[in-house]
């Protein structure tokens, strides 16, 4: 594995990350347009629309189009000669993108389970609709997440091999 390609899964790793923040943000922004509605003061409003904005920006970014970010970070520059492998249990195969990004898919979805399911007892007793939504919403994508972990993270790694190849045309 190039230091190139490891830097593109360490943004894909950092992308996942993101875009549950990202997510996270939509659903604050929800609640944001409710109060909205009922007349309630919206300063906090734009900062919110702010923060989900940056958050889906950065994690598109370093979803899809990491080489972009390592291209204006010169991140691959001065690796010409390395080469890093990471061996699975036979020591002539190397573990690829792949694996990798399915496995950071897998962490994030255990994260974020394992930090909402200590909230259940407390959403459940709460008379809030919105915090029962977040709370649910949260554990839908934990679980389509590790459902379809190895359909996202085929589809992340072909969009790097796409990458590569408009690369090596250019």
């Amino acid at each position: 594995m190039s230091p190139r390609n490891l830097f593109v899964v360490i943004l894909k790793i950092f992308g996942i990350y993101l875009f549950v923040n990202a997510i996270d943000c939509l659903l604050k922004f929800s609640i944001w347009l409710e109060y909205m509605a009922n007349g309630r003061p919206t300063g906090i409003f734009f900062y919110t629309l702010l923060e989900t904005l940056f958050y889906a920006t950065i994690s598109y970014t370093f979803l899809f189009k990491p080489s972009i970010v390592i291209d204006k970070l010169k991140l691959g520059e001065g690796f010409e000669d390395w080469n890093f492998s990471f061996f699975k249990q036979n020591q002539n195969d190397n573990i690829d993108g792949y694996f990798i990004v399915n496995l950071s898919i897998w962490i994030t979805a255990v994260y974020i389970l394992i930090t909402e399911i200590p909230k259940s007892l407390s959403v459940i007793a709460s008379t809030n609709a919105e915090e029962r939504i977040q709370f649910i919403l949260k554990i839908i994508i934990a679980l389509l997440l590790v459902g379809y972990n190895k359909q996202i993270a085929r589809y992340l790694d072909n969009q790097n091999s796409k990458e590569k190849a408009k690369e090596e045309n250019s």
